[in-house]
This record gives C-alpha cells, structure tokens and sequence, in this order.
C-alpha cells in the first residue's frame, strides 16, 4: 500500500473521531460528569488497532484488515454515543419535565403557545420514540451499522429541537405553573377559615359577626 493512501485512510478515521465524536463526549462528559467507560474501551481498541497497521506497514492484507476494524470501532464509538445522547441525557430530561408538568397538561394544554406547545411537544416526541425503535430493532436484526447510527443522529436532532421548544416555553410554563399552585393554596385557606367560621358561628353566635368580618377581609386580600 502506498503510505500515502495509508495516510488518507488512517487521516480520515482521526477526523470522523475529532469532528464528531470528540464533540459528543465532551457533551456526555458536561451533562453526566464522566467519560463514558464503553467509549474509552473503544477507543483503546480503535488504537491498538491504528498501531497494528504501522506494526504491519509492510504488509497491506493486515494493515487493511487492521484499517477496517479500527473504522468498526469508529462506527460504534458514534452509536454508543448518540444512544447515551438520546436514551440518557435528552430523555432524562424530558422524564423531568414531564413529571413537573403532569398536573398541570390540563391548562398548559389551553394557554401555553397559543395552546399549541403541547401538540408540538407529543409530535416530536412521537417522532424520536419512532427513530429510536427503529433504531433499536435494526441493531438487533445487526442491520447496517451506517444506517442505524443514522437513525440513532436523526433522533438526537429532533431531541434537541424538542428540548429546544420547551426552553422557549419554559418560562410561561413556570409562571403558570406557580400561579395554579398558589390558587390551589388559596382556595384550601379558604376551606380551612370557612370551617373555622362555621365551628365559630355555632359556638361562639355573638363573636362570629366580628370575626366573620376580620375574615372576609383576609379572604379579599389573599385573592386579589
């Protein structure tokens, strides 16, 4: 093999690894606070096998062996990565979010965007549990690894563009979200004074004028 094709090939394995790997860990590294073991295992594979081709550089059936199967670790380097991207980091999220929402999908459903957040949010959501499945059954049926990491990237992209609508939205949710759980606070001091009064008016008769006024106007205040 001429040094230079071997250079072009082993060239081209160290820039798939720096433009779109390297920029995944350092992600995964962010959200998480560790380097993925799985991928440092990959990567001393990847390496060892990058030094067998300078091992054998004489011999171009080995080095082209050893070039393929460093390009395998490459190929699973992008998958694991983009799994642990979309099955870890971004669908943790929104298992977050979601159980903050829950209570509340009712009202958020009928204000939030117009009333249109929410339809958005299933529709993507819909979208990467499809990408993701596919991509989960083709890895077991050992489809082509091409196009499952592909999958595996769609995925990933419409995760951010999910996570992307509901930083958009996030605001207007939490202020939603605290203004129900204040009226939902409010209306139980309500329940609670107004048995106060009842309990009052029935043993106290000649207070309870007094004391339902002092009431009334608390109520007034706390509503406003």
């Amino acid at each position: 093999m001429l040094f230079n094709d071997f250079h072009n090939k082993v060239s081209n394995l160290y820039t798939d690894y720096r433009k779109k790997i390297h920029p995944l860990i350092i992600l995964i590294q962010n959200e998480s606070g560790e380097f993925p073991t799985q991928i440092l295992n990959e990567i001393r594979s990847f390496d060892f096998h990058i030094a067998c081709c300078y091992f054998y550089i004489d011999d171009d059936t080995l080095v082209n062996e050893h070039i393929d199967k460093a390009t395998e670790h490459i190929d699973r380097m992008l998958l694991d990565c983009y799994k642990i991207v979309v099955n870890i980091i971004h669908l943790d999220k929104i298992k977050k979010f979601e159980k903050y929402t829950e209570k509340y999908n009712h009202r958020i459903e009928k204000i939030i965007d117009n009333g249109s957040f929410l339809s958005k949010y299933r529709k993507l959501k819909n979208e990467i549990k499809e990408k993701t499945n596919t991509a989960q059954i083709s890895e077991m049926e050992s489809k082509n690894k091409k196009d499952i990491i592909k999958l595996f990237e769609d995925a990933s992209v419409l995760c951010w563009q999910l996570e992307e609508l509901i930083d958009a939205n996030q605001s207007a949710i939490n202020e939603l979200i605290d203004s129900l759980k204040r009226k939902i606070t409010i209306e139980k001091v309500i329940k609670i004074l107004g048995w106060i009064v009842a309990v009052i008016g029935v043993l106290f008769p000649d207070f309870f004028v007094f004391i339902r006024e002092k009431i009334d106007n608390f109520i007034s205040f706390i509503t406003k």
